[in-house]
């Protein structure tokens, strides 16, 4: 949750998201774009504000209403529109609907209620999460994640991946100094999303090499 935010502010952020995202998927059957938020950022942060205020029985109705919108949307979807190209994040329809999904889950952790942790994540969920947080790992390490209780086992070399020399090319990890750290990082799958989405402890996760330097921010299109 965002500094300053209550409940309301999330019920709030939902409500708009899931309006902003249901136009992406209205549009996209159509074969047209369409910005996110109507008005950028600043309007979006703005209707937060505004709605944040309301009682918690016109949140919760606002919020029936616009998932009830969504799964009208929704409904018509096939494996060819899930590929129509939108501009929620430069992707296609497809991420529109793991956005969805990303979205609620990773509230519901914000709301609390009841005591919903990211420990009540699904390992596809937190597959599909990790997918989109991968890049707040820091690029000067080399980081491992390895789940205890699911098949996931990756390690990240994000600055091997990058670096290129223009006069030569793309090197290889192996042609490439490698002066930086190595992270060893292993627990419950949805400990490591949790982390990751900042919805769980470090603590939760065994350190079995060199400690992990700070996150990046979260990626464009957050669902912070």
């Amino acid at each position: 949750m965002l500094p300053g935010w209550t409940r309301s502010h999330v019920v709030a952020h939902l409500i708009g998201n899931t309006l902003a995202q249901t136009r992406q998927v209205d549009y996209a059957l159509r074969g047209e774009l369409v910005e996110v938020y109507t008005g950028g950022q600043e309007a979006r942060a703005a209707d937060i504000e505004e709605r944040a205020v309301l009682a918690p029985s016109d949140l919760v109705a606002q919020l029936r209403d616009a998932h009830a919108s969504w799964e009208a949307a929704v409904v018509r979807l096939d494996a060819s529109s899930m590929a129509a190209p939108v501009e929620y994040r430069s992707g296609t329809v497809a991420d529109v609907v793991a956005g969805r999904w990303m979205e609620c889950l990773v509230h519901a952790v914000d709301l609390g209620v009841p005591a919903y942790t990211c420990r009540d994540w699904p390992f596809d969920f937190c597959d599909v999460l990790l997918g989109y947080l991968l890049v707040r790992l820091p690029a000067d390490q080399r980081v491992r994640l390895e789940a205890t209780d699911a098949p996931y086992d990756q390690t990240l070399d994000v600055a091997a991946r990058n670096y290129a020399d223009p006069g030569v090319g793309a090197h290889s990890a192996r042609e490439m100094p490698d002066l930086r750290s190595f992270v060893h990082l292993r627990g419950r799958i949805s400990d490591i999303a949790g982390f990751l989405s900042d919805r769980g402890p470090a603590e939760a996760l065994e350190s079995l090499a060199d400690p992990l330097g700070e996150l990046n921010p979260y990626p464009r299109g957050s669902i912070r």
